[in-house]
């Protein structure tokens, strides 16, 4: 299925670098951080509906991920990471003093994974410090790193590129458990789920690819 998302005007996404969305488990919702007033909130919008509702207790949020039971959405601030009940209820803080977090995503429903400071930060479901899962690039190679995904079993995929140059953008591969990390080979510039056993990702030319 192929479909365009229209916006109510001055309800529209945030202005950002990347993928501001974030897709349900089950594929059947979207929410996206969208604009409030002068503000941002997280808006959900079910594919049944034509519609997007806005998710009380976001103000202020950008980047959001579902838990993998589908039960939980994380989403952060410009200093917190939080997350709320997606049937409705208030939003707990997991963790503060976060600055310029890109990209955010669930490993399980046990704990969230973010990138902040080019290092990639772990924080468990329950709330707590964040703490080094993979370091940070050195810093002679200029390599920026953002949008981690959870593909199970403790493997998140990253992009990373030099940065001022948006064609050397890759898909890198990190493994948590050894904090190490390995490319995948290919020119991507965000992964966006598997299908099977195939990762779907976009390129920074704007095409739809696929890669076991």
């Amino acid at each position: 299925v192929r479909f365009v998302l229209d916006f109510p005007a001055g309800e529209g996404p945030v202005d950002g670098f990347g993928a501001m969305y974030a897709i349900s488990p089950d594929g059947l919702q979207i929410v996206y951080s969208g604009r409030a007033g002068n503000e941002s909130m997280l808006y959900l919008r079910s594919m049944d509906q034509l519609v997007a509702t806005p998710i009380a207790g976001t103000e202020g949020a950008m980047h959001a991920a579902f838990s993998a039971d589908g039960r939980w959405l994380a989403f952060t601030t410009r200093a917190e990471l939080r997350k709320i009940p997606v049937a409705g209820g208030s939003p707990s803080t997991l963790a503060t003093g976060l600055r310029t977090v890109v990209g955010l995503t669930w490993v399980g429903s046990d704990r969230l994974v973010f990138f902040m400071g080019g290092a990639l930060m772990s924080v468990p479901s329950t709330g707590g410090t964040p703490t080094v899962a993979v370091a940070a690039a050195g810093s002679g190679t200029m390599a920026a790193r953002a949008w981690p995904l959870s593909l199970g079993k403790d493997v998140v995929v990253f992009s990373e590129w030099v940065r001022d140059s948006a064609t050397s953008v890759q898909l890198v591969v990190a493994d948590l458990t050894r904090g190490t990390t390995a490319p995948l080979g290919v020119a991507g510039a965000v992964a966006l789920g598997m299908v099977e056993e195939e990762l779907v990702y976009g390129t920074a030319t704007g095409s739809l690819m696929a890669v076991p």
